[in-house]
C-alpha cells in the first residue's frame, strides 16, 4: 500500500515543484507519470491533453515557462 501511496505522490510532488519553479515541462512530466493518466492515455493522447489543459490554464499560471 505504501508503494501505491509513493506513485501516486509523486505525481502531487512533481506538479507542485513544476508551479513553484514555473516549469512547463514539469508540468507535463508531471502529467505523464500521473498513473491513472497513464493507465488509459498513450503518451501521445497525454501530450494531447497537457497542451489544451496549459492553454486553457494559462491564466492562472502565467509565469510556467
Amino acid at each position: 500500500l505504501a508503494a501505491l501511496c509513493r506513485s501516486n505522490m509523486a505525481f502531487f510532488d512533481l506538479a507542485v515543484d513544476a508551479v513553484l519553479k514555473n516549469s512547463r515541462e514539469m508540468a507535463y512530466h508531471a502529467l505523464l507519470i500521473d498513473p491513472l493518466t497513464a493507465a488509459v492515455c498513450s503518451p501521445f493522447e497525454i501530450k494531447s491533453m497537457f497542451d489544451e489543459l496549459y492553454e486553457a490554464d494559462k491564466p492562472y499560471i502565467p509565469n510556467l515557462k
